[in-house]
């Protein structure tokens, strides 16, 4: 069996659209937990979210018996999040056992607060993370991406419409061929030796440099 998240909060958790995420941060991680906290406050979007992800992990299981299993909510914030960092399992664990606000999001309280932290053994991550499957959240994105329409006051089907500013500056853009960089390396080489030669006073590099001037 598996909860879809913890109704009943801890001591010390933070509701989940009240975790301040600095939106100026030009890191990766902050980025993918502001996208994951804004599915968690957009209901609509959220209860798609969970519909499919009841649908697809496990079908026909009885939720009032068995071993509870991972949260439904902690499987998605994982799994999108190696996704979004493009990262192992390893560094995966390091952030869901130590990086304060990615265990605020999943749902732990952090700081004096928490006693004995829960902690996410290396399996437990593979087998449950494993399950979301990259057609999965695809689909998952698709539903992220037509909420996204909903909140602009887009229609499904309508068409999009975006504006940007744009300019030309003027640049010598060479096609990297492979002459060209066999040519761009010769006349580095060169250079380099010929500054070399004048370091170290070589006669035959100089001589040398002389010939490649005339």
């Amino acid at each position: 069996m598996r909860e879809v998240e913890n109704s009943q909060m801890q001591f010390g958790e933070i509701e989940i659209g009240d975790i301040e995420i600095d939106a100026k941060s030009r890191d990766y991680v902050p980025a993918v937990l502001k996208g994951l906290q804004w599915i968690y406050c957009h209901e609509p979007t959220r209860q798609r979210v969970f519909e499919l992800l009841q649908e697809k992990l496990q079908p026909g299981v009885d939720m009032k018996v068995g071993r509870p299993g991972m949260q439904l909510w902690q499987v998605l914030v994982l799994a999108v999040l190696k996704q979004g960092l493009n990262c192992d399992f390893y560094r995966l664990q390091d952030y869901a056992n130590h990086h304060n606000m990615v265990r605020q999001l999943l749902g732990h309280s952090v700081g004096f607060h928490c006693d004995k932290p829960s902690k996410y053994q290396l399996q437990t991550l593979i087998d449950n993370v494993s399950l979301l499957s990259p057609e999965l959240l695809s689909e998952i994105s698709q539903m992220v991406v037509a909420g996204g329409q909903e909140l602009m006051g887009c229609h499904c089907g309508q068409p999009l419409r975006g504006r940007c500013d744009w300019f030309v500056v003027e640049a010598n853009v060479k096609s990297p061929t492979d002459v060209g960089l066999l040519c761009d390396a010769i006349r580095c080489m060169v250079r380099e030796t010929a500054r070399a030669a004048d370091q170290l006073d070589w006669r035959a590099g100089v001589s040398t440099r002389n010939n490649w001037k005339r």
